[in-house]
Formats: C-alpha cells, sequence, structure tokens
C-alpha cells in the first residue's frame, strides 16, 4: 500500500511540476480571425507556453458580439475569468465589486515593460487612483484626405475652422462630398463631435464629466453648444452630402475610395484599405481643424485603447504569478512591434531602435501624432453605452436639421445625469 501511495504522489508531483497552473484566458482575438491582432495573438500565446512548460493557457475566444455579451455576464455573477480582454465601460460599472486586480505594484516594478502612459486612463479607477488593465488594442482617428482633389481645386489642407467652411464650400460647389460620412452609423458621425467638444472644452473636462464625480462639469456649457452648433453648421453647408443619414459605414468609405470624397475621418483601421485603394498615391493624413476660442488643446488627436487585458482579483499566489507574467508576455514591446507591423496600434511602446516595416500611411499617421501637444482615448470609450445611443441619435438629429446645438446638449445633459449619476427623477 505504502509502495502504491509513493507512485501516485509521485505521479502528482511530476504532474503539478509540469502544469503547475493553468490560467482562462477570454478574449475576441480567434485565431485566423480577419485582422492581424489574431495572428499575433495567437502566436504570442504559443510562444508563451513554450517558454513557460509550467503554465497552461486555456484559449477561450468569442466573436466580438458574443464576448461583449458573456463579459458583462461573467462581471455581474463576479466569475471573471483568471485573464481577459475587457473596455473601460464594463470596468466602470462593476469597478465598486473589486472583481479586478490594480496593476500599479506591477508597473512601478518594471519600468521597462514599455506601457504607454497615455493609456492608462482607459481601464482606471479615479476614486483610488489605480490602473486596472493594459491596453492591448489602439487605433488613431485622424482625417484621410485625397491630395489629388485639394491640388484640383486649388486648396491646401485645412487648419483652422474659417479655412475647413472654405474647403467645404468649394467642394460643394464642385459637387464633391467634403467629408465620406456614413451617418446611419450613428458612431461615425459622434468622431466629428469629439473633436469639436475636445476642441472647445479639453478632454479633461470630458473626463472629469463621466468618470470622476464631477457633477458640475455639466454638458449644457456654452463650449458644447457651440461644438454641436458647428457640426449642424457643416452638415447645413452639405459638409456630409446629401443622402449622410442614408448611407452606413461601408457606403462613407466607398464614397472616398472612389474618388467622390474629399475627406474621411475614421480610424486608423482603415490603413490596410486605404493603402490597397485606387486612390492610394493620393491619400495624406491630417489633424482636425482648430477652432477659435477654445480652451482644449487645438493640436490634440485621438489616440485610443479600446480594449485591455486585465487580471481577476482575489488569485492564488501562484496564479497571480502567473498571469502576471502571463500578461506581460502578450502585452510585451516584441508583441506590439509585430502589432505595428500589422498595420495596428497597441499600448505598449516599441523595443528599442526598432524600425518597423510599415504602410506609409501608419508613419503619416505618427508624425500627425508626433506634432500634437496632447492625445486622448476616444470619448466614447468613457461613455456607458446608453449614454453613447443617445449621444449617436443626438448626433444624427443635428445632421437632418431636427435640432440646434442648445437642444442636443440641454437633452444629453438630462441623460448624463440619469445615467451616469443615476438622477433618474430629471
Amino acid at each position: 500500500m505504502k509502495k502504491i501511495i509513493g507512485i501516485v504522489l509521485a505521479c502528482f508531483l511530476y504532474a503539478t511540476s509540469t502544469f503547475g497552473v493553468t490560467l482562462d484566458f477570454y478574449h475576441l482575438w480567434p485565431k485566423g480571425g480577419p485582422v492581424v491582432t489574431d495572428e499575433v495573438l495567437w502566436d504570442a500565446v504559443q510562444s508563451f507556453e513554450a517558454e513557460n512548460p509550467d503554465i497552461k493557457i486555456n484559449w477561450m475566444p468569442d466573436p466580438v458580439d458574443q464576448w461583449d455579451v458573456k463579459i458583462k455576464a461573467m462581471y455581474a455573477a463576479g466569475e471573471l475569468p483568471h485573464v481577459f480582454a475587457t473596455q473601460p465601460a464594463d470596468f466602470q460599472s462593476f469597478k465598486d465589486a473589486q472583481l479586478v486586480r490594480k496593476l500599479d505594484d506591477v508597473l512601478a516594478d518594471d519600468p521597462d515593460w514599455g506601457v504607454i502612459p497615455g493609456s492608462y486612463k482607459t481601464i482606471y479607477n479615479p476614486d483610488d487612483g489605480g490602473v486596472y488593465g493594459i491596453a492591448f488594442s489602439g487605433y488613431f482617428e485622424l482625417i484621410y484626405y485625397n491630395q489629388k482633389l485639394f491640388d484640383e481645386h486649388g486648396l491646401e489642407y485645412p487648419k483652422t475652422w474659417d479655412e475647413l467652411l472654405n474647403v467645404v464650400d468649394t467642394f460643394v460647389e464642385a459637387g464633391i462630398v467634403p467629408f465620406a460620412t456614413g451617418g446611419k452609423d450613428g458612431w461615425i458621425v459622434s468622431i466629428q463631435s469629439h473633436y469639436l467638444m475636445d476642441r472647445e472644452m479639453g478632454f479633461d473636462y470630458f473626463y472629469d464629466s463621466l468618470m470622476s464625480g464631477k457633477r458640475e462639469n455639466t454638458w449644457d456649457n456654452p463650449g458644447y453648444i457651440r461644438a454641436f452648433d458647428r457640426l449642424a453648421e457643416l452638415a447645413k453647408r452639405g459638409a456630409f452630402g446629401e443622402n449622410v443619414l442614408a448611407n452606413g459605414y461601408a457606403d462613407g468609405a466607398s464614397l472616398f475610395y472612389t474618388g467622390q470624397a474629399a475627406m474621411f475621418l475614421m480610424g486608423s483601421w482603415e490603413i490596410n484599405s486605404a493603402s490597397n485603394s485606387e486612390i492610394a498615391d493620393h491619400i495624406r493624413i491630417g489633424n482636425y481643424v482648430s477652432i477659435p476660442g477654445g480652451q482644449g488643446d487645438q493640436t490634440a488627436v485621438t489616440r485610443g485603447y479600446g480594449k485591455s487585458f486585465a487580471i481577476r482579483a482575489g488569485l492564488s499566489e501562484e496564479e497571480d504569478k502567473a498571469a502576471v507574467k502571463f500578461l506581460k508576455h502578450i502585452t510585451s514591446k516584441e508583441v506590439s512591434l509585430a502589432i505595428v507591423e500589422g498595420g495596428e496600434l497597441t499600448g505598449t511602446n516599441l523595443p528599442e531602435g526598432a524600425d518597423p516595416d510599415v504602410p506609409r500611411l501608419m508613419v503619416e499617421h505618427f508624425d500627425v501624432f508626433d506634432n500634437a501637444k496632447s492625445s486622448w482615448a476616444a470619448y466614447g470609450e468613457f461613455t456607458l453605452p446608453a449614454m453613447y445611443a443617445e449621444w449617436n441619435r443626438m448626433g444624427q438629429q443635428l445632421m437632418a436639421g431636427q435640432i440646434d446645438g442648445e437642444g442636443a446638449a440641454k437633452y444629453l445633459e438630462k441623460h448624463r445625469l440619469k445615467i451616469h449619476f443615476s438622477e433618474k427623477n430629471r
């Protein structure tokens, strides 16, 4: 009997030393998916397991729509995986439950990790100043423009509001859509309002109005009213074309890539499509214009961090150590380099001295970014889904001339208080 027990114990010790920890890893980047990140992440997991034979990764991907539903359910049930992909709105909704591990100690212990400080506020708790997630997917939102069309009409790319109005009027008169815009998809309209709001009041004002509990940072302030009025003015001048609210994302892109529209305010996820289009040689990248009297940084650009990786709180010491090691591996500088060379961005810097082989348009994105004094994550990342839906709808109504800036601002302020501050009697 003692011999049998000894054999069983020896087998157990061998098994635990070989497969000491299994980490459930839930995310939205399936192997063989449509974006470069899918393959890069799979390769990173394989290399991690090869380097760490005592840690097994339970690969648990879902398509983005399913992931969006399931991760909310996991938060609500308090049953998060060991390591998982998350987004700001979900984290903020459940941050008081303390389900997610704080990462400040890990960041402090490894200053060479390379995490970009500007990404910290993506999965961030303003109550304790803690960082709870490391950005994995990233993007710019800038203006793609057709230099050939500008040259043919004697125009320079606009840098100020007045110059933009002149460009809009000139292209409209020539029968060219100034901004390719799929307004049927409200989030595309909201990108315009994000920039206008930021130019008027700055990112900190907006962030504090939702994330830092500053009820006094109202949305019906004069700056936001002007921002919404500017959006309505652009629409009235024909900046978005006649069928803007009938066109979806693909329709707007088609207008631009077929030379029927001069500008396309969109994310850096368009780089590969733009680089392979018939007008690729004529496409340039520009920043949004400055506005007179704006309190925000007039050079600021959107550098968003849509999804991040986080670790469940309350793991055993062994599991936590393994999870931290895994998190640092899949958000390393080397993984970031592979993603950037595929035409996408992350929340981690590149290895020192790296010279990535990237499309020309990616280089131009970084050139605009380098000339900006600051950057901010897309405003929608900090807005609860119900609030963002109202925001998108107000943008569509502004474009349709159904409401003015003051009406939109007052409506959104009412819903800010209702949704983000739970003031249900307003």
